[in-house]
């Protein structure tokens, strides 16, 4: 799986694909706030460039209604309103954009994240897609998120009816692919109940084994993004990602540390205006940190009436309108609460939502946390806490960036004091070091979320769990096999003693820190 192969198109051309974790891929970045003007620099550009084509992909369809708006060349490949869950609904829409992209005839194709990905998919066998796609620019508006990716359960004694799996080997619980041509020739016979773990093998993300009674096994592959694949289809600067902060994105980030990335540099091409790649007069700004622990949804929950009543005393003595939005476990309760205070809710991913410049409050009340059936899958818990620690501050910079200081081009906006309330100081520190240098921290006692206080025979199972984490640890390096979290639950359970497989994975990241 580390050599480069060549794919001969229908044409007799040859697209290089390169599949190893060296290749030449190649992501453009511009960094831009909300309100910089992105999207009417990246319009302006397309329009103005004629004899090129172009594939714009945005995260909302809200987003690309806009978008199409300024590109009078471009056709919308619309999913407004369909379950992209659904694998017919899937085929239909990677149907019209093949069509698009086929055709010759469109110019500029506008579509949303999820159908890329689709389209990306059919990249691995469909010869003719690459050798048209190769004529298209991608920009990417926002970036992508990373989806969740697939589970399935699989009888080896019927290995015939799924084929593809007789060019894959098991190492140390992990799916590997051993003739990727074979797995190609199984996307291109339309396996859809095995495309997902096709792809994520050809890409090389992760797809983990468990063995079950009656030679079964179950596969499952999460936290992975096939939107990858463009950025390693012919190692130029072809793929432009147009995002805040684009950099620190958890879609960069493990685009870099999986390997799908050789080198994230700034766009060339596209330069904004660095007047307007700001927020202005940021001392107007003043942020408000409701509690005291960093945020999660179970002590949101246990805490959930003190925040509400904190947020509400605040919120009254300002007495503005406000937007506000949440995690859907708690959307019923505050509806409740904010219906008569002037709240609207606002989507939860809220680029695209441009109708709420008049508004100077905001109020943030939402965090990102993985299942625990998921962070296995991503990686270390590091990656997990990286990964969600992204997700969450992204989105709470969007969700503020609704309001007026949006705003670059009207002095009563620019001068209007602004009031933003976060659930914790890791949100806050965020928006402050990041976007609004000069804010203020609103001087209030956030809710007391305090720490669970161990007894004595709880901290003493603690360290007892510990150290036998680190004792197996030692003895499955002593074997010289890869120490993993799973190979080390499987060692302690050989011995008779049960440990879950996220609570390994916590003492394990510290005993690598200490080795």
């Amino acid at each position: 799986m580390n050599a480069s192969h060549n794919l001969h198109v229908s044409a007799g051309s040859s697209i290089g694909l390169t599949l190893s974790t060296k290749e030449s891929a190649f992501l453009a970045t511009v960094e831009a706030v909300c309100g910089a003007g992105k999207t009417y620099a990246y319009c302006q550009h397309v329009n103005l460039d004629p004899a090129s084509k172009y594939i714009v992909a945005a995260k909302t369809e809200v987003l690309c209604a806009e978008i199409i708006k300024k590109l009078p060349d471009a056709v919308l490949i619309s999913t407004e309103g369909l379950n992209l869950r659904k694998k017919k609904v899937q085929g239909a829409v990677t149907t019209e954009l093949l069509k698009a992209v086929k055709s010759g005839g469109q110019r500029v194709i506008v579509c949303c994240h999820r159908a890329l990905e689709l389209l990306s998919m059919r990249l691995h066998h469909d010869d003719d897609l690459r050798l048209a796609l190769f004529d298209y620019q991608v920009i990417i508006d926002e970036a992508p998120s990373a989806k969740t990716g697939y589970k399935d359960e699989f009888d080896l004694t019927l290995i015939d009816q799924t084929p593809w799996l007789k060019s894959t080997t098991i190492i140390d619980g992990k799916l590997y692919g051993t003739d990727i041509q074979a797995l190609r020739n199984a996307l291109r016979a339309g396996d859809s109940r095995s495309s997902g773990f096709i792809v994520a093998l050809i890409n090389g993300d992760r797809i983990h084994v468990t063995r079950l009674a009656n030679n079964h096994v179950f596969l499952k592959c999460s936290a992975r993004s096939d939107i990858y694949t463009l950025c390693k289809l012919y190692g130029e600067k072809k793929v432009w990602l147009f995002a805040a902060n684009a950099k620190n994105s958890a879609f960069v980030k493990g685009g870099l540390r999986n390997g799908h990335f050789a080198d994230v540099a700034p766009c060339e091409v596209i330069q904004l205006d660095p007047n307007r790649n700001k927020h202005h007069n940021t001392s107007r700004v003043n942020i408000g940190i409701l509690t005291n622990k960093k945020a999660s949804i179970t002590q949101h929950g246990k805490h959930l009436e003190q925040i509400q009543k904190l947020v509400k005393q605040q919120l009254d003595v300002i007495g503005h309108p406000f937007i506000w939005t949440c995690n859907s476990d708690f959307e019923a309760s505050y509806d409740g609460l904010f219906v008569g205070m002037g709240g609207e809710q606002v989507p939860y991913m809220a680029e695209g939502v441009n109708s709420y410049l008049h508004h100077d409050v905001a109020v943030f009340l939402g965090c990102v946390n993985m299942r625990d059936s998921e962070k296995d899958d991503y990686g270390t818990p590091e990656d997990v806490e990286d990964f969600e620690r992204d997700r969450t501050q992204g989105a709470c910079y969007q969700f503020v960036a609704r309001t007026c200081i949006r705003v670059q081009d009207d002095a009563e906006a620019l001068n209007r004091p602004c009031w933003f309330f976060v659930l914790d100081a890791e949100q806050a520190t965020y928006l402050k070091e990041n976007f609004f240098p000069d804010a203020n921290i609103m001087d209030f006692e956030p809710v007391q979320i305090e720490s669970k206080a161990l007894g004595e025979g709880q901290a003493q199972k603690g360290e007892r769990t510990r150290s036998q984490v680190y004792a197996a640890a030692d003895a499955v390096k002593a074997t010289g096999k890869k120490v993993t979290a799973k190979a080390v639950a499987e060692w302690l359970s050989e011995q008779g003693e049960t440990v879950s497989q996220p609570t390994v994975s916590r003492f394990l990241a510290e005993w690598k820190k200490q080795a």
